[in-house]
Order: structure tokens, then C-alpha cells, then sequence
């Protein structure tokens, strides 16, 4: 009897390399020989200590780690017991459960129900990949943040019930291995970490942990928080955490362990869908569940800088990333209900020091004329009419007007991934977006555009693959650059 799932994947090796990927094996694995299902080989282990004298190490890494110690790109399985009577394997799907750059955009780690997997941004590459391995037990990765370019991964394993579990487990990739835990009461949300600390983020409390000795140093109650907000500098000291306050739309900004440097803003009236804080700290942007205006304020004083208009105040949008340029005056929202990544002019909300006034006096919003009829409108009109609109926007391809991809490679029910996710080049006047249909786009825009040029519609500047739920899946070196020739799947 002739099986008609055989023909699509039978093609599958003679399909170009872009196209290919995106056959799913679930339901087709009858019609794969052995020769086309590829398996890494399982490295040696090692460790032969009990599971709990895991807990009791910290990182063996010292402040001036050495960063660029990025592995080479390394597949780790294990194989079932039908390889080893000479049967067919039965390879599941592997999916994302979740996705984050690192602290300067140069890399990026993904979670996924095998493991982990570290990505290089420019040029856009994998740089390491952990999967199958006897430390996971067989659990997914629910969340996973890396410091840096350095070997140091703090990751949250899924629960036995599928959702994220109760610590955070350090990976240190030169032993390939987990080298200290951190465990609460509580479903760990998210986590941030640098240099000096590890930030666990739980429903209602924010806990800091020193990074060499693993020890608590500040508990912090917060309101609930589902998504596991929470944004911390990269650099400078002390360090400035941001997250939530104990009321509603409330954001407090923590500096250092000591409570002295404490504050609160009062940013929005619904709950937060997005916090971040400039790469120094001095200013801090938010945006609610009702998406329409994202704010940026200044930490000292909590003074209201900017409200940037997404969308008309009785028009809900979905904010699932924003972010602000490290040296130019570029603020950047992409959002998970629309297919567009938004950009904003903000001046003096740079960290950059400025060259235009004397650095002796304050950044001052308008000036001349038209400062002085910005505040007599501001105060005769609604903010509506007074908002910074945007001034330009980019459209991710292969999404509905809805942003609903044509390809999603969440997992159905336990993904912590909301919507696209934006990183900005560190130098250059250009950004990635990151998304769960598992493509990267760059673009790139001009640092000398403002709003009264109009809306600037943004192509992309470059498209890569960088994840498909097919296990034997691997990133092809065909880079897709706007208006070059490439590969006719790969064009379409």
C-alpha cells in the first residue's frame, strides 16, 4: 500500500538547503532511512558526584574573564536503545522555548525542549549547541541568559509539570557542565544577569544573588508579574536594577544593594508589558499591556522625556520588546499584534555625551520657537496631539496583519516567547529582529532622520534561518542580502 506522506520528504534532500529546514519530521519520520537521520555523538561524562554536590560549586571565573571564549559549534545527543539493535531512531521535533540576546546584541541564546543553543549575530551564525545531554535529565530549557561572549549561561529547567521550575542553574560550557544553583519557593519568570550579580525574577518578589559565591543579597516584593520583567545596566557601577514596584504600572529602580539610591515611578495606570533601562542607566522606558504609548523617563527625578504614540488611544497593541540605541538618539518597539518594528527619534536620551550645548548645562527638550509653542500647545490640546510619533517602521516579512506568523516554532503550551524580540548594533546605525518563526532580520536606517522627514518605510538588510523544529536542522551560510543574488527558494 504506497504511503503519501513518502514523496514531500523523499524530496527533502534535492530541495535547496533555506527550504528544506522547514519540513517538520512529526508524522513523516516513516518515510527517513538511517543514512538521513544524522545524530552527534554523546561526549563523555565525567562527573561522577552525586546530583545534589552540584549545588554546593560556584563559576570558576574571576572578574576579568576572558570574553570572544565562544566554543565552536558542538551537537550533543544521546542515542535510544533503538540505534543500538539497529533499528530506525524516531527523532522528535524540537521547539523554542525561549529567546534573548546577550547584553551588547552580539549573540543570543534560544531555550528549547532539548536544551539550549548560543547564536553569533554578526555574521549571523551557531556558535554552540547543547542538547540531549545526561545534566538535563530530558527537560526543556524554559529560559536561558548568557553574560556576554564569556562561557557562563544561567538557565531555568522546566518543571515536572512542563512549566518553568523553581532555580536557576549555572552552565559553565568550558567544563559542559552546571556549576551552582540558586532555588526558591517560587516558578522562576525570568533572569538577568552581569558581571557582579544574577537577578532571579519570580511572581511577586525580585531576588539578587552575588555571581561568584551565589549568595542572596536583596529580596524586593513586587506586584504580580507574569511575564518576569525585569532589566539591568551591563555596565558601570553600582549596578542599576529595574523592575517592578509593589502597585500597578509602577517601576522601581534599584541602585546597588543599598536602599538609599531607591526610587519609584508611577508610569502607567495597567500593568506593565515592557521595562528597560538605558545601557548606563539614566534613563528608563516602559510600556503597559495596552501598548499605545511607551514613555521614557529620566531615573533622576523620574522625569517624563518622551511619550512615543504606537497607536490611537482606543487601538490596543501588544508590546513584546523595546530598546534603546547605545549611541545614537534611536528607540526602537517591536510588538507582537502587529507586523512592524517601530522607530523613534529621542533626543538627549542618549547615553552619549552631547556636542551640540556646552556639557556644563542639561540636555533641555525643544528650544526656540518651537519650544516655546510645544509648551503652550502641551497645555491647551490632549497628549494625543502632543505625542513623538515615529519616523519610521520596518515590516517583518511572512506576517499577518495580525503579526501571527506563517511558521511558529514555539512550543504549543509551555513557550515563554511573546513576540519578536529587537537588538541594536552596537556602533552602527542599524538593528535585528529577532522572531519565533525562527528567521533573523537586519536592517539598517539613517542616523540623520527625524519625524519631519515623514515615515521612512525600512527594508531588510540581510535574512538568515537561524532555527526549524526539524532536530537535524542546521543554519545554512546563505545570507539573503536585498537586491543580490542568492538562492530562488531562499529569494521567495
Amino acid at each position: 500500500k504506497p504511503r503519501r506522506l513518502a514523496t514531500p520528504l523523499a524530496l527533502a534532500p534535492i530541495l535547496s538547503p533555506s527550504i528544506a529546514p522547514l519540513l517538520e519530521c512529526e508524522g513523516k519520520v516513516e518515510a527517513m532511512s538511517a543514512e538521513e537521520v544524522q545524530w552527534g555523538q554523546a561526549p563523555e561524562c565525567t562527573d561522577t558526584r552525586p546530583r545534589d554536590a552540584v549545588s554546593e560549586e560556584t563559576p570558576e571565573r574571576t572578574k576579568g574573564a576572558e570574553e570572544d571564549a565562544l566554543p565552536e559549534v558542538c551537537v550533543s545527543s544521546t542515542k535510544s536503545s533503538a540505534q543500538e539493535i539497529g533499528t530506525t531512531p524516531l527523532p522528535c521535533n524540537i521547539h523554542l522555548m525561549s529567546m534573548a540576546f546577550n547584553q551588547d546584541c552580539s549573540c543570543f541564546v534560544a531555550g528549547t525542549t532539548a536544551g539550549f543553543r548560543v547564536f553569533k549575530t554578526a555574521p549571523a551564525s551557531e556558535a554552540m549547541r547543547r542538547e540531549h545531554l545526561p545534566a538535563f535529565e530530558g527537560r526543556s530549557m524554559a529560559l536561558a541568559a548568557m553574560l556576554f561572549r564569556t562561557q557562563i549561561y544561567a538557565m531555568v529547567p522546566a518543571g515536572q509539570d512542563g512549566n518553568a521550575g523553581n532555580k536557576i542553574q549555572v552552565w559553565d560550557a568550558k567544563q559542559d557542565r552546571f556549576v551552582g544553583e540558586m532555588r526558591s519557593r517560587y516558578e522562576v519568570k525570568g533572569v538577568a544577569l552581569r558581571n557582579e550579580v544574577i537577578v532571579m525574577v519570580c511572581e511577586k518578589t525580585v531576588c539578587v544573588y552575588t555571581c561568584d559565591k551565589l549568595q542572596p543579597i536583596l529580596y524586593i516584593n513586587t506586584a504580580e508579574n507574569p511575564r518576569g520583567l525585569c532589566s539591568l545596566t551591563a555596565a558601570g557601577k553600582p549596578w542599576i536594577l529595574c523592575c517592578l514596584g509593589e502597585n500597578v504600572g509602577e517601576v522601581r529602580v534599584q541602585v546597588g544593594a543599598d536602599n538609599s539610591g531607591t526610587s519609584t515611578i508611577q508610569a502607567h495606570e495597567r500593568p506593565l508589558a515592557a521595562i528597560v533601562l538605558s545601557p548606563t542607566g539614566q534613563f528608563v522606558a516602559t510600556a503597559s499591556e495596552f501598548g499605545t504609548v511607551v514613555k521614557v523617563f529620566r531615573r533622576e527625578g523620574a522625569e517624563l522625556m518622551y511619550r512615543l504614540r504606537l497607536n490611537t488611544p482606543t487601538q490596543e497593541t501588544s508590546v513584546s520588546s523595546i530598546a534603546f540605541h547605545p549611541l545614537l538618539p534611536f528607540f526602537g518597539v517591536a510588538c507582537a499584534s502587529k507586523p512592524y518594528v517601530y522607530l523613534f527619534r529621542v533626543e538627549h536620551c542618549t547615553d552619549a555625551a552631547p556636542t551640540s550645548q556646552d556639557p556644563a548645562k542639561p540636555a533641555q527638550r525643544g528650544s526656540g520657537v518651537w519650544g516655546i509653542l510645544s509648551s503652550v500647545v502641551k497645555g491647551a490640546v490632549p497628549d494625543y496631539f502632543t505625542d513623538t510619533p515615529y519616523c519610521a517602521r520596518f515590516q517583518i516579512p511572512d506576517v499577518d496583519p495580525e503579526g501571527r506568523p506563517d511558521i511558529d516554532t514555539r512550543h504549543e503550551a509551555q513557550a515563554r516567547v511573546h513576540g519578536p524580540q529587537l537588538g541594536f548594533h552596537r556602533t552602527e546605525p542599524s538593528f535585528w529582529i529577532m522572531h519565533y518563526n525562527g528567521m533573523l532580520h537586519e536592517a539598517k536606517f539613517a542616523a540623520e532622520m527625524d519625524a519631519t522627514q515623514g515615515v521612512q518605510e525600512l527594508k531588510f538588510r540581510s535574512s538568515t534561518m537561524w532555527f526549524a523544529v526539524r532536530p537535524d536542522f542546521r543554519m545554512s551560510k546563505l545570507e539573503v542580502e536585498q537586491g543580490g543574488e542568492g538562492d530562488e527558494w531562499a529569494v521567495l
